[in-house]
């Protein structure tokens, strides 16, 4: 009594069963996963900071253009420092889209000088084993460096200066 429906009767078409409305004759699932693939995929890598003998966090968030989560998403991880792979996952499937990579122990602290490349490549959407859809082939790349790097103590460094200067020159003396 608290669902309500509605079916409706037409007039059958033969061999024809596709149209230009699509086949609605599939299951919820597949209709999923031909709703990711006509939409740009979005791809989150985001990580903390680690330093030399420690494993870094990776995190993986995959999204469609306009926000919406994606499900049956198949890809390939690979995260080098200097040269030396720290992590590599190959044929990773996952339900939901969010995905939580650990790599080895680091030979050295993440930082501008020795940065962790991370980079993802899509397979497709779709359950191992069978014919992939979506936008395959497309790579994400990020590299994971200290949130207060060489650039942002330059940066913090000037403006303490500035302020130095200026409150030197107009011999205003701040209170504190």
């Amino acid at each position: 009594t608290w669902m309500i429906g509605e079916i409706i009767v037409q007039e059958a078409h033969g061999d024809d069963h596709g149209d230009d409305h699509g086949d609605d004759h599939g299951d919820d699932h597949g209709d999923m996963e031909m709703a990711h693939s006509d939409e740009p995929l979005m791809i989150e890598i985001s990580s903390n900071t680690a330093d030399a003998g420690e494993m870094l966090l990776v995190d993986v968030t995959f999204t469609t253009m306009s926000g919406e989560s994606v499900s049956h998403i198949n890809y390939n991880i690979v995260a080098t420092q200097n040269g030396e792979v720290v992590l590599e996952e190959n044929d990773v499937h996952d339900h939901d889209g969010v995905v939580e990579h650990m790599t080895a122990p680091l030979p050295a602290a993440t930082s501008d000088d020795t940065p962790v490349e991370v980079k993802v490549t899509f397979n497709g959407y779709g359950m191992p084993g069978e014919e992939m859809t979506g936008p395959i082939g497309e790579v994400a790349t990020k590299q994971v460096v200290p949130e207060f790097g060489t650039i942002a103590m330059m940066v913090l460094a000037v403006a303490i200066i500035s302020i130095v200067a200026v409150t030197a020159k107009s011999r205003v003396v701040p209170r504190f």
